[in-house]
């Protein structure tokens, strides 16, 4: 009998169900049971807890832009960026009225 309890397809389960909890306990706020139960988080807690664990970004809300040197061209264009699209967004206008 404890021998059918290791078998694959509970060895399955007790991964999914780890899984889940570590979802769960993992951040701050916290569902009630039978919400998480039904929670998308908990469905795809095995695909999130092994991203969690093998992700080469920290566990942190906010992330120093340092971190991210590609992200400089994007900033240092910023205002021709908005420049382009708000000329854009014009033209869009400007069509519509006609």
């Amino acid at each position: 009998m404890a021998l059918r309890l290791l078998a694959p397809q509970f060895l399955a389960l007790y991964g999914f169900v780890a899984a889940g909890l570590f979802v769960h306990y993992r951040g701050k706020v916290r569902h009630k049971f039978f919400r998480q139960l039904t929670d998308h988080s908990t469905l795809l807690a095995p695909y999130n807890a092994l991203m969690y664990l093998f992700s080469a970004v920290p566990n942190r809300p906010v992330l120093p832009t340092s971190d991210f040197p590609e992200l400089a061209k994007l900033r240092d264009n910023l205002d021709k960026q908005t420049k382009e699209r708000y000329e854009m967004l014009l033209e869009k206008v400007k069509k519509r009225k006609k």
